[in-house]
């Protein structure tokens, strides 16, 4: 297969000459309602309309989700320039469950993609991986998610993008009830409930979720390469997962310009499986435990001038790893318990000053610790544990100048970030022991954003350079482990705490057109120099009692290039035909790797689908997308790649509506394939050919 640069020229010539033929036409046509466009508040920490914003923004709507088969993850896919690792489908853990954007994100744990919910960081501190099976999709209004860097505002682990999850708020005055379950293959059962209320100045919302399922195991059937031996099946069990969600929102308003939100979030995730290897023995139980506790509130002030957001949200995750050799379960040969806090506050002001330049400014506070102990059965005198402490402290301002009446939006930005970290570890058998004081590190991050909407957002330009960072997180600096799935896969990967912080210079342009109220189509080009990217490099190809040795460290530079863009066409108000994609180049640029391919970054994607929803008939929706070919190996020495295929998913469902209740049943299928097998990383595999069928109830 070609690499996917050697597309990029072509490709965007027939974007171009497409674009020409488009903006032409559509200058001879009436404009495009501007009651029609979505309002964001991401890109900009306030509500703008999505043409006066200089950032790429995808918005996963309320409709979305509900016509899109599976969960947030499943919806997430199909947005523009966003790459989603999945394991276990839905019910996967946050461990090989990923996003990348732009190229950014993938890595051996590394997130640089930042996740918020309602508005307010999430990403645990520890492992900087967002754990996905907290969110409960019925609790979901849209999904935003903002391409390219966004440091500027959010601050660190900001690198690809933003994606920010913003739950309903509760009803004004009356209720709402909805009530669905489903049930599919390999013994799934969901049910999924939430409700709404309100009576003048009070309202509330409460949604629960169970997810069950029985019958996939995630390790892979058979060896991976050569090296490994020949193919040979194992005698795995199908795992068990079970995952319950609890979400709260409780929301206040003093009167029209002063609100208070209240919110928790309860979290339990369960994996239990059964697997041989070549070296462990046959009967090896291995269960996987997740908790998670949120808190947290907003508080709104209009002041007149000056419109003012405090936000406070603490979370607490706990999860340990066990392997037992007994199907009771007792008695764990080795366990692995994480325990995480973080506090978050954020003030966010927004100062109208006059018609045409909007301020936002603001300070946000991040204090976290994360701490893990090894657990070894005796007689093994073996001890490890590690963990440590970071802290956080931004200020952040945004102007929006707009001049030409309109015509042309300056959106200059900066962030000016203070982390401090410090941590521990201890490994008897590695004879480790180390204990770091507080190391401080900063940047300065600045951004400038150009929107050019000269007639009536038939044709929009825009243009962004940005600066991003990432500082490493707990498990980069003090997260030494060992890998030993088989006996021809032992590594061990050890970190550093002399970690640079990452860095980042985006350059992207961008162009929308609005051909008519039914046709619209967008293309991005961008340029990512990154310098100090955090990656795990092979430095001993057969260590003792290992078979290769990894070290965390900071590469010299990285290069991310590439073309994403997306056409909608609604040629009748009930049906659309949708289509997105992205080429990324991600190459390493000097040292022993140079001109390697970073991996867990696949090369490109295409998503392409129909959805069709007529009130009197009924509504379906079909999609497929594919994932380009992922590198797995950083050095490249026996250039392993993933990914290259398709995956298709459908919904069809038929809604009756009766006096003051209605009723929809409806049929999913998910990662539909001819194949037997596929995998997005070295030894994850995917759920495939997954049938569902379900009811759901409003009153």
């Amino acid at each position: 297969m070609l690499s996917a640069h050697r597309f990029i020229a072509p490709l965007a010539l027939v974007f171009l000459m497409v674009f020409g033929i488009m903006a032409s036409n559509a200058l001879a046509q009436e404009g495009v309602g501007s009651n029609l466009e979505p309002v964001v508040v991401t890109a900009t920490r306030n509500p703008k309309k999505i043409s006066s914003v200089s950032a790429a923004v995808s918005v996963v709507t309320r409709e979305d989700l509900e016509k899109t088969p599976g969960s947030v993850l499943d919806a997430l896919r199909e947005a523009t320039g966003l790459i989603v690792f999945d394991e276990r489908g839905a019910y996967g853990s946050s461990t090989n469950n990923k996003t990348i954007l732009r190229g950014m994100g993938g890595g051996e744990g590394q997130s640089r993609v930042l996740v918020l919910i309602d508005g307010l960081p999430a990403t645990p501190p520890g492992t900087g991986i967002f754990e996905w099976s907290a969110i409960n999709k019925s609790n979901v209004e849209r999904i935003e998610v903002v391409r390219g860097p966004s440091s500027a505002l959010y601050g660190a682990e900001a690198m690809g993008g933003v994606i920010n999850i913003i739950t309903k708020s509760p009803e004004e005055s009356g209720f709402d009830t909805r009530i669905k379950t489903r049930f599919g293959n390999r013994r799934t059962q969901d049910a999924n409930v939430f409700h709404t209320g309100g009576d003048r100045n009070f309202g509330y919302t409460v949604a629960l979720g169970r997810n069950y399922t029985k019958g996939f195991n995630a390790l892979h059937y058979f060896s991976r390469t050569a090296a490994q031996g020949p193919p040979a099946l194992s005698s795995q069990a199908p795992e068990t997962v079970i995952n319950y969600t609890v979400d709260v929102k409780f929301k206040y308003n003093f009167d029209d310009t002063a609100n208070i939100a209240l919110f928790s979030n309860f979290t339990t995730y369960d994996r239990t499986g059964r697997y041989q290897a070549p070296r462990y023995n046959p009967d090896m139980w291995v269960i996987y435990k997740y908790d998670k506790r949120s808190f947290g509130m907003v508080f709104n002030k209009d002041f007149g001038v000056i419109d003012s957001s405090l936000g406070l949200r603490y979370d607490h995750a706990s999860s340990n790893y066990y392997m037992v050799f007994s199907s009771t379960y007792q008695t764990p040969s080795y366990q692995a318990p994480l325990e995480t806090d973080m506090l978050h506050i954020d003030l966010n002001n927004v100062a109208q000053l006059g018609d045409s330049n909007v301020l936002t400014f603001g300070l946000a506070h991040m204090s976290s610790e994360s701490r893990r102990t090894y657990r070894y059965r005796p007689p093994s005198a073996r001890f490890r544990d590690r963990g440590g402490n970071q802290k956080n402290y931004g200020l952040f301002a945004q102007d929006e100048i707009s001049l030409l009446d309109g015509r042309l939006t300056l959106i200059p930005g900066v962030r000016y970030d203070i982390w401090r970290t410090r941590g521990y570890e201890h490994d008897s058998q590695l004879n480790l022991s180390r204990s770091d004081g507080w190391i401080t590190e900063s940047h300065f991050s600045p951004k400038l954003g150009v929107v050019i909407n000269p007639w009536g957002n038939k044709v929009i330009l825009r243009a962004n350079y940005g600066d991003a960072f990432r500082v490493g997180s707990i498990e980069d600096r003090f997260g030494s482990y060992e890998d030993r799935t088989n006996s021809s896969n032992t590594a061990l990967y050890t970190t550093s705490n002399n970690l640079k912080p990452e860095v980042s210079r985006t350059f992207d342009f961008g162009v929308e057109v609005n051909v008519t109220e039914r046709l619209d189509f967008n293309l991005t080009g961008y340029l990512t120099q990154a310098k100090d990217y955090i990656a795990n490099i092979l430095i001993d190809n057969a260590g003792y009692n290992y078979h290769r040795v990894y070290l965390t460290t900071n590469l010299d530079k990285v290069q991310i290039r590439g073309l994403e863009g997306g056409v909608n066409y609604r040629p009748f108000d009930f049906l659309t035909f949708f289509a997105n994609g992205e080429l990324t180049q991600a190459k390493i640029q000097g040292g022993p790797d140079d001109g390697h391919h970073i991996n867990n970054t696949p090369e490109s994607k295409v998503t392409l689908g129909a959805s069709f929803s007529h009130p009197d008939w009924f509504s379906a929706r079909l999609a497929g997308n594919y994932i380009g070919r992922t590198w797995m190996d950083q050095t490249e020495n026996a250039r392993t790649t993933e990914g290259d295929f398709w995956l298709m998913e459908a919904r069809l469902s038929k809604r009756f509506d009766f006096q003051n209740w209605w009723i929809e049943p409806f049929f999913e299928a998910t990662n539909l394939t001819d194949k037997k097998e596929r995998r997005l990383q070295y030894q994850s595999r995917i759920p495939l050919n997954n049938f569902y069928a379900g009811l759901e109830i409003g009153f």
